[in-house]
């Protein structure tokens, strides 16, 4: 019965998301981007996104504050640029941002767009068989069996604006968009509370996509900016 309780769980979402030291040391020792950055205010346009079945899909709403002041912390932590500070003008415009960014002796301006992030269901996986036979034996252990799938997703579009080439405009230095994604099983612990399992196997239980959600975002986030570090890298390097 211990070697069935050890088998009847797939990789989970929580341990795909969890930090990776060896991950994290390799996008530090990356090339240092000789720029001096301002960040500007991160705009959401999550609420826009639709959803097309309430049932296995949730948007994940992000504040857009937090993540921003996350963002430089983890740009500086990881060696990203030579310098990276936040702005925040009270009139959001293009020049008021620009006009912000030189008063900071800023060489670049960057910007971000939250264009989608949530959270969603994808069905049983492989460890659902042998979750339902734990259910049969013994009941309790089928509890922590991650055999229910589920996903995470946030797209940003970055963009880098040359402040310092010109006292009358900024250019469009580069721009791309990126999407950070994973996938994982969850347990029904992790992913539900109905007293349904006291009849049927956990699978097909009702879950609580909001429940998902809480547990995920935070690392999700730490993920996201860390890929983000390393794409910014990547993409302004040749530049």
């Amino acid at each position: 019965m211990a070697t069935w309780s050890g088998g009847c769980s797939a990789m989970k979402l929580t341990d795909a998301l969890a930090p990776n030291p060896e991950n994290t040391q390799r996008i530090k020792a990356m090339n240092l981007l000789e720029h001096t950055v301002a960040l500007a205010p991160i705009e959401s346009e999550i609420s826009r996104q639709k959803i097309t079945d309430e049932k296995t899909e949730r948007l994940m709403e992000i504040d857009a504050a937090a993540l921003a002041a996350k963002l430089v912390e983890t740009f500086r932590a990881n060696n990203v640029f030579k310098k990276i500070t936040q702005i925040a003008p009270k009139d959001t415009a293009q020049k008021s941002l620009i006009r912000e960014a030189r008063a900071k002796k800023a060489t670049l301006l960057m910007r971000v767009t939250l264009k989608k992030a949530r959270v969603y269901g994808t069905g049983n996986n492989d460890s659902a068989f042998g979750n339902t036979a734990m259910w049969f034996m013994l009941g309790v252990p089928a509890l922590w069996g991650a055999d229910m799938n589920y996903g995470v997703e946030i797209t940003a579009e970055v963009s880098f604006l040359d402040v310092a080439s010109s006292p009358d405009f900024a250019t469009l230095l580069h721009s791309y968009e990126y999407t950070f994604k994973e996938e994982g099983g969850m347990t029904y612990l992790e992913r539900s509370g109905s007293l349904a399992v006291l009849a049927i196997p956990p699978q097909y239980c009702p879950d609580d996509l909001n429940k998902v959600k809480d547990a995920v975002l935070p690392l999700a986030q730490e993920q996201f900016l860390l890929k983000l570090a390393e794409q910014t890298k990547k993409e302004l390097g040749s530049k």
